[in-house]
Parts: structure tokens; sequence; C-alpha cells
């Protein structure tokens, strides 16, 4: 009896033993699954940063394109209204010398009436261009504010992204 119970307990033993190493493999497994998880989160996290930077980049160059095109835009807006008030300043100075020579007789009214609506008309030119730079300030600084808030999207959003990509890594940490 001394026998099988001697031998019994070498089986249990032998048992335990065997018991111990599949514990060890397993947690050895369950580490390796774990570091596994966290790699692949710290990949997304570094991702998201990637995809971030990489967003707020773009959207700022194109807030730079924007202003860019706005400034050439204005200034060839801006050249026109000056061209357009010196070519009033004379007709206006023609229309003077017209009404000037009507009024003394040199002159007939038509040929002093055609001075005096190039000048209207030149006029009219002159506030239409100056209407067209301010639609143009106007538009091109809606569009620049629409994509700065585009870009403060793309930061706050991604920023949020980020946070919950490390929230979930800390989880498995």
């Amino acid at each position: 009896v001394l026998d099988l119970q001697e031998k019994y307990q070498a089986a249990v033993e032998q048992s335990q033993s065997r018991v111990r190493i599949v514990e060890a493999q397993l947690a050895k497994v369950k580490a390796g699954a774990k570091q596994g998880e966290i790699q692949a989160q710290a990949a997304q996290v570094e991702q998201l940063q990637i995809e971030r930077v990489n967003q707020i980049t773009a959207q700022q160059s194109k807030i730079n394109r924007i202003r860019a095109n706005l400034q050439g835009e204005e200034a060839a807006k801006q050249a026109m209204v000056k061209r357009w008030e010196a070519e009033y300043r004379n007709a206006k100075t023609d229309r003077d010398r017209f009404e000037q020579l009507y009024k003394s007789g040199a002159i007939s009214a038509s040929q002093y009436d055609s001075a005096r609506l190039k000048a209207e008309t030149i006029k009219q030119q002159w506030a239409e261009a100056e209407a067209m730079l301010n639609q143009i300030r106007t538009s091109g600084q809606a569009e620049i504010a629409e994509a700065q808030a585009t870009l403060e999207r793309i930061r706050e959003g991604q920023f949020k992204n980020i946070k919950s990509a490390e929230a979930t890594l800390d989880g498995i940490v």
C-alpha cells in the first residue's frame, strides 16, 4: 500500500509540476498578447498624431494660399481702382475745360455733353472697381475665417481622437 501511495504521490507531484509549467506558458502567452495590444494601440496613437500634424499642416497651407491669392487679387483690384481714379480726374478736368469752352461758345453742347458723359461713365467704373475690391476683401476674409475654423475643428477633433486612443492604451497597460 505504501508503494502505491508513493506511486500516486509521485504522479500527483508530476501532474502539479505540469500544471505549473502550463500555467507559466499561459501567463507568457497572455503577457505577449497584452504586449501586442499595447504595441498596436501605441502605433495607433502615433498614427493619429502623424495624421493630425499632416492635416494641420495641409490646412495651414490652404490658409496661406488663400491669403496669398487674396493679396494678389486685392493688389490687382487696387491698381484698377487707382487707374480709374486717375482716368476720372483726367475726364473731370476735360469736362471742366469743355464746360468753360461751351459757356464761351467755342464748342457745341453735344461736345460738352460727350465730355460730361465720359466723366460720369468713368466715375461709375471707378465706383464699380472699388465695389469689386471691397467684395474681394470681404469674401477673402470670409474664406480665411472658414479655413481657420476648419483648422480649429481638425485640431480639436484629432486631439480628442488621440486622447481616446491614449485612454485605451492606458486601459490595456
